[in-house]
């Protein structure tokens, strides 16, 4: 029901050229600067008045997701930059993990880490966009629930600590089949890159082609021993700015928009 109540309001901000975000009747607006987000926030105002709608009092707000005060969106947390699960949806993960990891739960370790899985890639699936801080401190904190589990039967109360580190180590819940999210979350950027390296190297065989709306040409320099990918619209590659911005990005061999900023070209559209 709401996306046929918003799809109006979807054709109204792209109308007007802003960038909007929505999953049924959540929508997060991505501007600039504060001005721009003001001007879109009375654009949504104004129509979800004419629409016999209202906007959430506490929800509706301006933030500055560079800052630390940041804002929440579909179960990710977005601030200083980056994103990670949102409190509420740690707090959800954990009490399924802690359900499953009782100590007086009958099941062989075998068992419970079979049972486990299943729910480690789901939410990994979802949340592996997230900082990598996330999975490192989620994957300590399982296994430490695990050697906790292995320190009662054995009597031994308390949680899992000092030799029980050795005893069980990380390789030995590797043998069993535990997913470990820290290294999923590696093998996804991994994955992530590659998949970038071979774009930019069909990038690289031709002299110039179409990306981004721009038009790029190879830059060699040392022989051909180094080769940068240059907008066609830069017409001076020996000019000040270009060197100086060679020499900033010395590993990066696609100057984009980032690079661009604050430089005094323009595009040739």
């Amino acid at each position: 029901m709401s996306n046929i109540y918003l799809d109006a309001l979807d054709h109204r901000m792209a109308g007007k050229g802003i960038e909007m975000v929505r999953y049924a009747d959540d929508f997060v607006v991505l501007c600039r600067n504060e001005i721009a987000a003001q001007e879109a926030l009375e654009v949504v105002r104004d129509w979800t008045a004419a629409a016999g709608l209202t906007l959430h009092p506490v929800k509706t707000r301006i933030v500055d997701a560079t800052q630390a005060v940041g804002f929440d969106f579909l179960g990710y947390r977005f601030a200083a930059g980056r994103r990670w699960p949102r409190q509420k949806s740690l707090d959800k993960f954990t009490d399924t993990i802690r359900a499953r990891t009782r100590r007086v739960n009958g099941q062989s370790l075998q068992a419970i880490i079979t049972e486990l899985n299943p729910t480690l890639r789901g939410w990994f699936e979802y949340f592996q966009h997230g900082h990598r801080f996330t999975f490192t401190a989620l994957d300590k904190w399982l296994r430490m629930r695990l050697r906790s589990l292995l320190r009662f039967r054995q009597g031994r109360q308390g949680r899992g600590r000092g030799r029980d580190h050795q005893r069980w180590s990380n390789a030995f819940f590797a043998r069993l089949g535990l997913v470990p999210l820290a290294h999923a979350h590696a093998v996804a950027c991994q994955s992530s890159r590659r998949k970038h390296h071979r774009l930019e190297s069909r990038m690289f065989r031709g002299l110039e082609f179409r990306h981004d709306k721009r038009h790029y040409r190879v830059h060699t320099e040392h022989g051909g021993a180094r080769r940068y990918l240059i907008p066609s619209f830069v017409k001076d590659v020996n000019s000040y700015e270009v060197q100086r911005t060679l020499r900033r990005a010395p590993g990066t061999r696609c100057l984009g928009r980032q690079h661009l900023i604050g430089l005094p070209w323009r595009t040739e559209v």
